[in-house]
């Protein structure tokens, strides 16, 4: 775990903080994702945050200790943080697929008119393309953790 009285010590500086910076800061999170950090390790979650509104690189900030503890932290909880999420939003695609099937198979049916209303509502286009946006952005964060041309 990162301790908070190394992070801000200006005790390494050059190309390898510099490289963490320029890595954490082009890496994209997920809200969900996110929102795991906060819970993880809230003080990770502060920093990365500041990192992004941040304007320029600081040298006297160690980057390094940031990266370290992101790395550790999604490395320990991949599950969590990636396979969870994952799992639901395809849950939710095959949810939305049924209740397509059920509106299809049923919409002359009189019997079923209100859980054809509630059925169809949660299946919208635009649902089933915000779930496909979601899904694609966690692959994207996934990938992009492992991909050595954030810091190039």
């Amino acid at each position: 775990m990162l301790n908070s009285n190394n992070i801000e010590a200006p005790r390494i500086k050059g190309l390898g903080n510099y490289s963490c910076y320029t890595y954490l800061n082009r890496l994209k999170t997920p809200a969900s994702v996110f929102e795991n950090i906060e819970t993880l390790s809230p003080f990770l979650a502060y920093h990365l945050k500041n990192l992004k509104l941040q304007k320029n690189y600081d040298p006297d900030f160690c980057y390094i200790e940031l990266y370290n503890q992101f790395i550790s932290v999604i490395n320990d909880n991949i599950d969590r943080v990636f396979e969870k999420r994952r799992a639901e939003l395809l849950k939710e695609l095959a949810s939305i697929n049924g209740r397509k099937n059920f509106v299809r198979k049923n919409k002359d049916n009189p019997e079923y008119l209100l859980f054809l209303k509630d059925a169809d509502e949660h299946s919208t286009p635009e649902y089933e393309r915000e779930i496909h946006r979601q899904l694609e952005q966690l692959n994207q964060f996934v990938s992009s953790v492992f991909d050595s041309r954030l810091t190039a």
